[in-house]
């Protein structure tokens, strides 16, 4: 068959930090107490050399805040989710995509007291290009090799091919913002979002690896101008059937 699908699902645990950076002397910053996020990915080769695919993802987070002694927060457990719908080209070394991403960030709105805050989550739609490198080593290992096999047969007969050894992706991606929802008057406002990563691979039919991501965000809203920069990192492991 020319077309070939593909699904997984996943799950991450998190420990991020909110920084407000510009807001004089009630600049703060907080840690999550207990954070985590689970995602499917569903998705379709459209060619069987697997050049062109299309592939849809779901996040769902949950966020459980906890307020610095400075301060106090309502509503301090939070979920909230984004989806994105990705276009791919693979080459034999890149890979080029776009993506179209749905998502939240939180604002954190100051109430009557001076010190009370309410973190509200405010949605934004983007639009995003990205390079994915691709480089796989030519020696043969042992068993857990990296040995994805690819066969297919026709009236031509049958073709099997095999890649062998570790495969090492760089991917960095670079996302314009095209809507965000106002909140009080004033629109979320992001200057930039960089998503970039680093994955090692090695295996066949059952393959694992590591991965290191970050996210880099700068966003205006009001009068405050805020940063984030997500950086996270572990390990895989994959069936491949």
């Amino acid at each position: 068959m020319a077309e070939s699908y593909f699904a997984g699902v996943g799950a991450d645990y998190l420990n991020p930090r909110i920084e407000r950076n510009q807001a004089g002397s009630s600049s703060f910053s907080t840690a999550s107490e207990s954070s985590y996020q689970y995602y499917g990915v569903l998705g379709v080769h459209m060619d069987r050399r697997k050049r062109h695919s299309f592939r849809g993802t779901y996040y769902v987070k949950n966020f459980e805040l906890e307020a610095p002694s400075t301060r106090s927060f309502t509503q301090l457990e939070h979920d909230f989710s984004s989806y994105s719908v990705m276009y791919n080209y693979g080459g034999k070394s890149f890979d080029f995509y776009v993506e179209y991403l749905v998502d939240e960030s939180f604002v954190f709105e100051n109430q009557l007291v001076i010190g009370q805050f309410t973190p509200t989550l405010v949605k934004s739609s983007f639009v995003g290009v990205g390079l994915r490198f691709k480089a796989y080593s030519d020696k043969p290992h042992n068993i857990f090799s990296y040995n994805r096999m690819t066969s297919y047969r026709d009236s031509r007969g049958s073709k099997v091919s095999y890649s062998k050894g570790f495969r090492l992706t760089i991917d960095i991606a670079y996302f314009q913002q095209i809507e965000s929802e106002e909140l009080l008057g004033s629109e979320v406002e992001y200057s930039s979002k960089i998503k970039a990563g680093i994955q090692m691979e090695k295996g066949g039919a059952f393959s694992y690896g590591a991965r290191i991501n970050f996210v880099t965000e700068n966003y205006e809203w009001a009068n405050d101008s805020y940063s984030v920069l997500d950086f996270g990192g572990g390990v895989f492991f994959k069936i491949n059937y």
